[in-house]
């Protein structure tokens, strides 16, 4: 497994590394001269090959390689999104396509696309420990005051990192039209970019395909659930607005019920546990946990920040079928950063992942 991603993501950077290189080409800057379009067909191939790949990792029963597996996805994601980018922006500025002031497309720095390379360069045999580094704490030991304490701050972190891209995520969603909302909900993403790429062409429809790819990464994750995140997505905005997106998220994450059962258990059994040498151990789980959801948000949050990016002009391009697009990369990120959360918490209702052993797992498995 860990081998034909390594194969995958080596034929995707050959394939984008040949793809930038011919951005200087100079027939790019006469639109009645045809474009060299065979290293791009294989550039979508590649990247769909390395999608392929990477969820392949979702099936292990490593609970750190499927952690990975879901970080890569998305660290790939973006590195279509911001591909994406640089080919519309190379036809903007050729003139050869013009676009209002404010959205020329903007992409991610050297050190940023770095930071995602070696995300997907990790053997992912290794697990999401090779990318997040956590080191708690020296506690000579922990007894079940501390240790409540201890999985508060977890559950307190992962929610405030989850709920603070969700809204983000929330928020630029309910920028675009409604009628791009919906589409983006009802419609698959395949319907929704193929109008967009029928409407644009040279790199333009290349870049579309690279958007596709990134959405369909985002979806890989939730595998046979994919339809019913974005449906659940879909029952979140109805009567939305700004103001109402904290309480949203505050009733999805049902933080206060989870710290009342947990604290408890605690009360209940601590004082075993403790003497059992299991609340040390799971402290350090719980922290781990909190630590990785972080990076799951933290690379998420660059792909927020890329699809803002790419708004301007795929939206302006190929309306009114960009804004769909532009809301089905929304709606997908909104639902993993809110699924994803609930996975580190372990809250199982309505929760359309599971690919974490969560807090609350880690809790009652110490308790035990």
């Amino acid at each position: 497994m860990a081998e034909s991603v390594q194969a995958a993501w080596t034929e995707y950077q050959d394939s984008r590394q040949r793809a930038l290189a011919a951005l200087n080409a100079p027939q790019l800057e006469d639109a009645d001269q045809p474009v060299d379009e065979s290293g791009l067909a294989q550039l979508d191939v590649h990247s769909d090959a390395l999608r392929i790949a990477i969820a392949d990792g979702l099936n292990s029963d490593d609970s750190g390689t499927r952690q990975l597996a879901m970080l890569q996805l998305q660290a790939a994601a973006i590195q279509d999104l911001d591909l994406a980018s640089r080919l519309a922006s190379q036809e903007i500025s050729s003139g050869l396509v013009s676009l209002e002031e404010g959205g020329r497309p903007e992409t991610l720095s050297e050190a940023d696309l770095a930071g995602l390379d070696a995300i997907l360069a990790t053997p992912q045999h290794l697990g999401i420990s090779a990318v997040v580094d956590y080191r708690s704490a020296a506690l000579e030991s922990v007894d079940p005051a501390v240790f409540k304490e201890t999985v508060s701050q977890a559950i307190t972190r992962i929610v405030t990192d989850g709920s603070t891209v969700a809204a983000k995520m929330l928020s630029g969603l309910l920028e675009l039209p409604g009628s791009a909302i919906l589409d983006a909900v009802d419609k698959t993403v395949g319907l929704i970019f193929g109008e967009v790429g029928d409407k644009v062409r040279r790199l333009v429809k290349w870049a579309v395909k690279l958007v596709l790819r990134a959405i369909e990464k985002l979806l890989s994750i939730f595998g046979s659930s994919a339809d019913a995140a974005r449906a659940k997505v879909g029952e979140w905005i109805k009567g939305l607005d700004e103001t109402k997106i904290d309480d949203l998220l505050s009733k999805l994450f049902g933080v206060e019920a989870i710290k009342a059962r947990i604290d408890t258990e605690i009360d209940a059994r601590g004082a075993a546990a403790a003497a059992a040498g299991k609340l040390d151990p799971c402290s350090e789980q719980v922290g781990q946990l909190a630590a990785r959801l972080h990076k799951q948000m933290e690379v998420l949050d660059k792909l927020a920040w890329v699809v803002d990016k790419a708004q301007g002009w795929l939206v302006t391009l190929a309306p009114p079928w960009g804004a769909a697009g532009v809301a089905a990369g929304y709606v997908v990120a909104s639902g993993y950063a809110v699924f994803a959360t609930e996975d580190y918490l372990d809250v199982r209702e309505g929760g359309l992942l599971d690919l974490v052993p969560g807090v609350q797992h880690s809790v009652d498995g110490a308790l035990a």
